[in-house]
């Protein structure tokens, strides 16, 4: 079976609290808003590490959250274009080399973003670890 969005969120939460804390990344950008709310739900009943969690969100269902996170979201139409055409043009010249294309994300409810990641703006004497999926 192909686990679920709330059984990903809370095996990331596992793997990231089975990190010692000084290993353990400052913030964490999670591509689906269902992972991130189970994750966030784990890491706030299960331990007080707290990281900085930025997700995409689906306006026509928005999420609670148990930990402040920043919500943004892409223009699909912009995206999906945009991937037509880098596609189009690889199947038109194969040697052309890789390239990447950035696609703005825009911010919803920028006001309370600023309120909630106040305190994730000072700076840290710890190192940041990075964790790629």
């Amino acid at each position: 079976t192909i686990p679920s969005g709330i059984d990903s969120g809370r095996e990331a939460a596992g793997l990231l609290l089975g990190r010692p804390a000084h290993e353990r990344p400052d913030g964490l950008i999670v591509g689906d808003d269902i992972v991130a709310m189970a994750l966030a739900q784990v890491l706030r009943l299960e331990s007080d590490y707290a990281p900085a969690i930025a997700t995409i969100t689906h306006q026509a269902a928005p999420l609670t959250f148990a930990l402040p996170v920043l919500h943004f979201e892409l223009n699909d139409a912009v995206f999906a274009s945009t991937a037509v055409r880098m596609l189009t043009d690889r199947l038109c010249d194969p040697d052309l080399p890789d390239r990447v294309e950035l696609i703005a994300p825009r911010l919803i409810d920028e006001d309370a973003a600023h309120m909630s990641w106040a305190g994730h703006c000072e700076a840290k004497t710890q190192p940041s670890h990075g964790m790629v999926e």
